[in-house]
């Protein structure tokens, strides 16, 4: 049925009284709701040219409704966020040519300015590689809502908590805890977190806190005996300082536990007083609530909070990303951020980052244009290759095994020629002198920038069997990623077929990759050779080589696809020989100027 709805247009005036041109213009909007609060439409305001103090705009509004409401308030994307606010809000009625003309005292619109707050930092992946792609989501975190709304029996839990830490304290300082390490019982899988704006869930079923300390690493074993001996925690206190002498208890009771709070407060308010405790000093207590498991469970489970999302960056291609962010002149506090990093993987929008539960995660009272650093752990992340810096000579640098560099394989590299008849030692190519190495293998590499410019484009990884003496080519296609810039502050992934490819009558040869382009450093982006010993056929592995210790061999080509030496092509093979310390640059290079490895 066709909709008969007329458009109507209303006409709103706005005279901001009492503004001035040094106040600087608040930038407002008029929204439109049904009678019911149904939002319909927005519209900015526009400052009048001839008036400082008047904004003008024109709703047009497909409705059937005659009994509107109006708000005007401050130009925000989040319409949740709208009556934080105090929007001025109107009732009018849509007529042929309807026109609200409203004047708006300062004390609702003084809380519309806004100054400028500087959310900026970097996120990387383990090793300090940048991630240079994706988009980082800025949050504002307000925990009143978790602590106003805990039950009374949850707040007087938590005092006992913290009276049996003050009595008998853990076993280890809090202060010596790792904080910027998620710990093993925030990430429980069958607990929500319940983050977002909407209305939350009903309280949970009781959570069976001694299952869920047992299953901690032993080091938390006494944890259990903690959380049973709470009941009697007030009890103890009592007892130790009915021990203590009058002006002894006095300086025990006028003890600060944390800053602004003495152990008397602690003892004796009531629930009202002490739940206004936790809440004015959240941002301390917040390590005794978090880091404490058998404490952590008797809150965490009953917590719900809000969040305003203040807006939405794009990462640059160093990792780093930054947003002005527009707040109140009236707010009185500072930001309590949280972030979420999001990047496309595979054609799918992916969270790469974001730290539960969300109050244990929170950078709290966060000065203006203080950088953050976001760490991330998911393997799936795309990251962004970086060269090692600091060497002038062109090398060649052989990495290792996937993560494993080659000083973690037993004479991996010896420095004599490879003599397929005489047999290997029995450690050499194992993994810590115990493990062998199969199914698939990826081999990582580093260039120095001069390789390329020097004119030596490719390489290829050959194997053998020890003791024979024909080689097989690795040939598994290599295609690695880089970041793209296709506009001014518009990314993309684009992708670069590596090999293999024939040049100069040598086949398999892949290409060392340009350095003047942001290349990516997910697993398969890392991988320059790709050595399937094994295949998996859905069920178990079956194998592609015989058991036995393999020798490596690398070679290096020049644009026309010709072999070429270390010592005639100007640089050299160089092999880690720790996580920090010298590389080995003195290593044993055939007469063919090829580099073998064990395995």
């Amino acid at each position: 049925m066709k909709d008969k709805a007329k458009l109507r247009p209303l006409k709103i005036v706005v005279d901001m009284k009492e503004l001035t041109k040094d106040e600087g213009w608040p930038n407002i909007a008029a929204y439109v709701f049904s009678s019911s609060g149904r939002f319909i439409k927005k519209q900015v305001l526009k400052p009048d040219l001839k008036s400082p103090s008047i904004a003008v705009g024109e709703i047009k509004i497909k409705s059937k409704l005659d009994n509107l409401i109006v708000k005007i308030g401050p130009d925000m994307e989040n319409l949740a966020m709208l009556d934080k606010y105090q929007p001025f809000t109107e009732r009018v009625s849509l007529i042929e040519k309807a026109e609200l003309v409203v004047d708006v005292s300062k004390i609702y619109w003084i809380c519309w300015l806004k100054y400028a707050y500087h959310v900026k930092g970097t996120v990387t992946k383990i090793g300090n590689v940048p991630i240079c792609a994706g988009e980082v989501d800025i949050y504002d975190v307000d925990i009143r809502y978790c602590i106003l709304k805990l039950p009374d029996l949850v707040i007087e839990r938590i005092r006992e908590g913290f009276i049996d830490i003050i009595v008998d304290p853990p076993p280890f300082d809090p202060q010596i805890i790792d904080f910027e390490r998620p710990q093993i019982w925030w990430g429980d899988d069958d607990d929500d977190d319940w983050c977002g704006t909407g209305p939350k869930g009903p309280f949970p079923h009781k959570i069976d806190i001694l299952k869920k300390l047992d299953a901690l690493e032993p080091k938390w074993n006494f944890a259990r005996d903690r959380y049973q001996n709470l009941d009697n925690a007030v009890t103890r206190v009592n007892e130790t300082m009915n021990t203590m002498a009058l002006s002894e208890k006095r300086t025990f009771l006028d003890t600060e536990l944390v800053e602004g709070v003495k152990l008397s407060q602690l003892l004796y308010t009531n629930t009202t007083q002490f739940r206004t405790l936790l809440l004015d000093h959240f941002v301390i207590i917040r390590y005794w609530l978090c880091w404490w498991p058998w404490i952590y469970w008797l809150w965490w489970p009953y917590c719900g909070y809000s969040l305003e999302h203040l807006g939405t960056t794009i990462l640059k291609p160093d990792g780093s990303f930054d947003k002005t962010v527009w707040l109140s002149v009236c707010r009185k506090d500072t930001p309590d951020l949280w972030f979420r990093v999001r990047q496309n993987i595979n054609g799918l929008d992916r969270v790469i980052y974001a730290r539960y539960p969300v109050p244990c995660n929170t950078y709290w009272n966060h000065p203006s244009n203080v950088p953050v650093h976001l760490l991330i752990t998911d393997p799936n992340a795309i990251a962004c290759h970086q060269e090692h810096p600091g060497i002038d000579t062109p090398y060649v640098l052989p990495m290792g095994i996937y993560e494993d560099e080659w000083y973690k394989v037993e004479q991996a590299h010896i420095k004599a020629h490879c003599n397929p008849a005489v047999a290997l030692p029995s450690d050499c190519g194992l993994y810590d002198q115990t493990d062998p190495y199969g199914t698939r293998l990826d081999l990582r590499m580093e260039f120095h920038d001069d390789i390329y410019n020097n004119n030596i484009r490719y390489y290829r990884w050959s194997y053998r069997k020890h003791g024979n003496v024909s080689w097989a080519s690795i040939a598994t296609p290599i295609t690695h990623r880089h970041v793209k810039m296709v506009s001014p502050g518009k990314y993309t992934i684009d992708a670069v077929n590596l090999g293999p490819k024939t040049k100069g009558g040598n086949n398999d040869l892949f290409e060392v990759p340009d350095p003047n382009l942001s290349w990516l450093s997910n697993r398969n982006d890392l991988a320059f050779a790709i050595w399937h010993t094994a295949t998996w056929n859905g069920s178990m592995y079956i194998p592609e080589v015989s058991d036995g210790k393999y020798d490596l061999r690398l070679e290096m080509f020049n644009q026309s696809g010709n072999k070429v030496k270390p010592t005639t092509a100007g640089f050299k093979f160089i092999l880690p020989t720790a996580v920090i310390g010298d590389l080995d640059d003195t290593l044993f290079v055939e007469t063919d100027g090829s580099l073998i490895m064990h395995l």
